[in-house]
């Protein structure tokens, strides 16, 4: 069973793109035991997910995400960027607007030459949780703001944990933690830490949760703008256009995208290895 793919990063965050729809047909088990082989970065290809592109009947374009432990993921701001890169390579869609979906869910991108932005949802701004502030922009994050802690991934793995399987955020099927620290001279920027559920360690960007901290920077000044949010892989961008009672609307994601490289293998002799 060959399947041909391309591997995409935004700012770090990494993912497998096919147009091959044939993992869609595996029964659940079958196709988890797939993508986690293929996501294991010492014996795969390596990647935070896999996204699966189809240019279907009515002509729209229509994305599939899974985290790296196989599983269905939430929306995935960067893998979007990711997945409508390539779609351009294949020859799905031309630069310019475009309308997608993500599983079942419509939204609108922006592909030019200074790169490819999505908008979000308008976004309802949660709760401040006794954890930290809490918000979904597609996916659900937490943000933990660091007052004078290093962003040391030894050090916080263990505070992740604890919070990504908290009962408090197993109701909402566990939340992304992201770690900040604010630019004392610069109210929209700040540097981030992401640990990602699905991924289950941390990674070099999210992109769902630059959107989750730009909301949070936007809550504590009560306006809207272009924010800055520095991750380990690169600078996303997210501009808020509106802000009127904790509603954030207008939003836009924006940032890098890179073709790594691509490549075809067989499956099963994969899986035999």
């Amino acid at each position: 069973m060959k399947f041909k793919f391309s591997k995409y990063h935004g700012a770090g965050n990494d993912f497998i793109l096919s147009d091959d729809l044939i993992l869609l047909g595996q029964d659940e088990d079958k196709r988890v035991k797939i993508i986690t082989a293929l996501c294991d970065r010492r014996l795969g290809i390596g990647a935070d997910g896999l996204m699966l592109v189809e240019k279907n009947k009515a002509q729209k374009l229509k994305i599939f995400f899974f985290n790296s432990d196989g599983k269905a993921g939430s929306l995935c701001g960067n893998g979007s960027r990711c997945a409508l890169s390539f779609a351009i390579y294949l020859g799905f869609i031309n630069s310019g607007s475009v309308d997608f979906f993500f599983w079942d869910n419509m939204y609108q991108a922006k592909i030019g030459d200074d790169g490819v932005k999505i908008k979000m949802k308008d976004i309802n701004i949660r709760e401040n949780t006794e954890f930290g502030f809490f918000t979904d922009t597609g996916s659900p994050h937490l943000i933990k703001e660091l007052d004078h802690s290093s962003l040391n991934k030894d050090i916080l793995l263990k505070e992740a944990l604890y919070l990504r399987h908290h009962p408090f955020f197993q109701k909402r099927g566990g939340t992304n933690i992201n770690f900040i620290k604010l630019q004392p001279t610069n109210k929209y920027q700040c540097q981030v830490l992401t640990f990602e559920r699905g991924v289950e360690d941390f990674t070099f960007a999210c992109g769902t949760g630059a959107v989750a901290i730009a909301g949070y920077l936007a809550w504590k000044s009560q306006s809207g703008g272009v924010y800055e949010i520095i991750s380990e892989g690169g600078t996303l961008e997210v501009e808020i256009g509106g802000y009127l009672e904790n509603l954030l609307a207008d939003v836009w994601l924006s940032g890098p995208v890179k073709f790594v490289f691509e490549g075809q293998l067989d499956l099963f002799s994969f899986l035999g290895r």
